[in-house]
């Protein structure tokens, strides 16, 4: 029994000095926050009920030292998919990517678990859409998950209420907060023995798909241009000084006579 945690490494975006480039170093990157929150829920899992944690990752190879980090949290394999044809993928060339990956590396998952957004676009598809890719059901929302007799259960936050789901099947969950009473940080010894682990690279290649269905080329929308925008109002600032006499007229009609 193994749970798959979805985790993206994003650009640390230095806000005084932005850039047109998505490219940056592994010292410019980090891990996804609300990815970490699926991955204490992961994390959780695996105590309470001995489920292995594999955590998959699609970006350029300079993230490679930052996945490997994901071992300092206690994971169980850390994999990372990077290809140059994989360079540009939108939600659904991202989506089949990973479900290629998933169902030809490790088909005999029991959960995806994903946060619901990344910093670097928030637009929260991917998740869905790569439960769609693997044919399986997707709940968000979740504030409680337990296994009881080979079945999730699964509690949903709604509006008015918690909804309960209790399924036998494969299922794909977003999260946007940790569990609750539970904080998985990475642990010292779990750090020094990630230092000598190695990451699982994966390429294109080994999905043996055809470069036309991800990347740019796989991909229906496309980044045209990148640019700053200035918000400054354009609207001049007026300033209005009145007497105490007419103030009080203002506010008569604004309050009525009984002022």
């Amino acid at each position: 029994m193994y749970i798959i945690v979805c985790v993206k490494q994003v650009k640390n975006y230095n806000l005084e000095k932005r850039k047109t480039s998505a490219n940056s170093g592994s010292n410019d990157m980090f891990h996804n926050p609300v990815d970490l929150m699926a991955l204490a829920w992961a994390m959780k899992l695996k105590q309470m009920y001995g489920f292995k944690v594999i955590t998959i990752s699609m970006g350029p190879l300079n993230a490679a030292s930052q996945v490997r980090l994901l071992y300092s949290y206690g994971v169980d394999r850390a994999v990372l998919l990077s290809s140059k044809t994989l360079a540009g993928s939108d939600t659904y060339a991202t989506s089949y990517a990973l479900g290629e990956l998933i169902r030809n590396y490790f088909p005999d998952y029991s959960m995806i678990l994903c946060g619901d957004k990344t910093l670097d676009s928030e637009t929260g598809q991917v998740p869905h859409s790569l439960a769609m890719a693997l044919s399986i059901s997707s709940y968000s929302n979740i504030v409680e998950i337990l296994h009881k007799e080979d079945c999730f259960e699964v509690t949903c936050e709604m509006e008015s209420d918690n909804v309960k789901i209790i399924t036998e099947d494969k299922l794909l969950c977003t999260v946007t907060q940790g569990p609750k009473d539970y904080v998985n940080l990475p642990g010292i010894k779990n750090i020094i023995d990630s230092e000598s682990k190695k990451i699982e690279i994966l390429t294109s290649k080994d999905l043996k798909v055809k470069d036309e269905v991800i990347g740019q080329k796989g991909s229906y929308t496309k980044v045209i241009s990148l640019h700053e925008r200035n918000f400054t109002s354009k609207r001049k600032q007026k300033n209005f000084v009145f007497s105490d006499e007419k103030m009080g007229m203002i506010m008569k009609e604004i309050l009525g006579e009984g002022l």
